[in-house]
């Protein structure tokens, strides 16, 4: 009876498990008014961007108001370019208030400069409480940013009448992306919850690349292994194959 030691290697994998790390975010929010109509206010604070500068939303503790049909630009705070097209995600709270049938409505456009990113085309907002707000941006729109100190937001209010005593109000704003900290991104392999270090060939039990005995052509042994990516920029597999089982095992 011939028997057969199974000895693996860093790079065979024989049931592998891939997830992705949780990774870290960066906020933009108001930090200037770059311009606004006569119907736009603020209230709660001294300016637009300060009344909508907040964390996190706070309701009626501080907001821009529009009493008509008008449009606002806030100065976006800066942010490190994340390296990474994923992850871009606009966020906004509105409520409106009025008499007449329901059709305050709200568009959000994100710019760098005086160029269009994306939109959130006008939508009709709630009226008695505020409601949250949010459009990711495609893969294609997040590629198109340049500049991360040149972003801004216009915000339109659209089917209002003062006359009618019809408002929209938007207490809070931000655009998240990914943390630039964790842009780079790493592999790793672990087995037994272990992980293994690049280049290590010898096996051990430890982390499960010793797989002990087997007998030729009867016997199997699994052994399942991670693999985990951190880092938010994109991982870029190269060579010809990407991916190749080597060495003896």
């Amino acid at each position: 009876m011939h028997r057969q030691h199974s000895i693996f290697w860093f790079s065979l994998c024989v049931v592998c498990a891939l997830t992705v790390t949780g990774r870290a975010a960066q906020f933009a929010r108001p930090s200037g008014t770059v311009s606004a109509g006569i119907y736009w206010a603020p209230f709660g604070a001294a300016t637009l961007h300060e009344a909508t500068d907040e964390v996190s939303a706070n309701g009626d503790t501080d907001y821009a108001e529009a009493a008509d049909n008008d449009t606002m630009e806030l100065n976006l705070s800066t942010v490190t370019d994340p390296l990474s097209s994923a992850g871009h995600i606009v966020r906004f709270n509105a409520n409106a208030s009025g008499s007449k049938n329901p059709v305050e409505k709200c568009q959000v456009d994100l710019y760098q400069g005086g160029t269009l990113v994306a939109t959130r085309p006008a939508s009709t907002v709630p009226r008695g409480t505020y409601t949250p707000f949010s459009f990711t941006l495609t893969t294609t729109e997040a590629d198109s940013i340049t500049d991360y100190a040149a972003l801004r937001i216009q915000v339109i209010a659209s089917g209002l009448k003062a006359s009618s005593g019809e408002t929209l109000r938007l207490t809070w704003a931000e655009l998240e992306v990914p943390d630039a900290s964790a842009a780079v991104p790493e592999m790793a392999v672990f087995g037994n919850g272990q992980e293994i270090t690049d280049g290590d060939d010898t096996p051990v039990l430890t982390d499960d690349t010793d797989f002990g005995n087997a007998i030729v052509g009867t016997e199997t042994v699994d052994h399942v292994f991670s693999v985990t990516i951190s880092g938010t920029a994109d991982l870029t597999l190269s060579g010809a194959p990407k991916v190749a089982v080597s060495g003896t095992h």
